[in-house]
């Protein structure tokens, strides 16, 4: 697994904060072991994309949007797909610093 990456792609003025204001890409992967009925030991996980606004307002308040997510791991016996209305409906999610 990769680490965290954030990666500005228009950045505005500078702050005293890490980040400056402006947009950001942000790659989230996530990894599972389950066992699953008849199924036995499964390996997954997802690369979820989203698109991180921080105000230059002064606040420091992140507004995060879902732009795609890939199911990974997946065998011949299963697979899981989300089809795009439904990471459409996932919205936007804040977060206070």
């Amino acid at each position: 697994m990769s680490p965290l990456l954030l990666l500005p792609v228009a950045a505005a003025a500078t702050w005293a904060t890490p980040f400056p204001a402006g947009t950001y890409a942000l790659r989230l992967e996530t990894a599972t072991l389950a066992r699953v009925p008849v199924l036995g030991k499964t390996r997954g996980g997802s690369v979820s994309w989203l698109i991180g606004e921080l105000a230059e307002d002064g606040g420091r308040a992140w507004v995060w949007r879902t732009c795609a997510v890939e199911m990974q791991g997946a065998s011949g016996k299963a697979r899981v797909a989300l089809p795009p209305a439904f990471v459409s409906a996932m919205g936007a999610k804040q977060l206070d610093a």
